[in-house]
């Protein structure tokens, strides 16, 4: 029974990708669109299920301003890491990058829950790494497929 070697690998084909400026402004506006309508729904899930007394005033803009606010937010630590990214290039990788903008997002998100801030942050952060790892192993096969530098991340044409 003849077994193969294992290849080598490179430098890009594992975790260390390095993170573009341009993909970290993208992953801050994704990940606050999807804390923003993550908080929409538990807030309208603690209306309408949990809390009885609880008030909350419903505007006709409240669907779009809520994800919205949370994109302009998650904008905030977005744009220092791609400056960080664009000074020194391959300082930040790209699940390093990830995990840190859905670690923030999920946090924020559950800031409207009654849990203590150091176990919604345990919380953000081990859900942060999931999604991490999901997006490099759903966003850089088909980079690869489509023969697409990983450098320029996430370009949309």
């Amino acid at each position: 029974m003849d077994t193969v070697p294992p290849k080598p690998t490179s430098p890009r084909s594992g975790g260390r990708i390095p993170l573009s400026p341009r993909a970290a402004v993208q992953l801050a506006i994704l990940f606050g669109l999807c804390a923003g309508y993550l908080d929409l729904f538990l807030m309208l899930f603690r209306k309408l299920w949990w809390v009885d007394g609880w008030i909350l005033r419903i505007g006709r803009d409240f669907p779009w301003t809520v994800p919205a606010a949370h994109a302009a937010l998650l904008l905030i630590p977005g744009l220092m890491i791609a400056v960080a990214c664009r000074l020194r290039p391959g300082l930040i990788s790209f699940r390093a990058g990830a995990w840190l903008l859905a670690t923030l997002a999920v946090w924020a998100a559950l800031s409207r829950f009654p849990l203590y801030a150091a176990g919604a942050g345990l919380l953000a952060a081990g859900l942060g790494i999931g999604t991490a790892a999901a997006l490099l192993a759903t966003v850089i096969p088909a980079w690869r497929a489509a023969r697409v530098d990983p450098v320029i991340a996430l370009r949309i044409e």
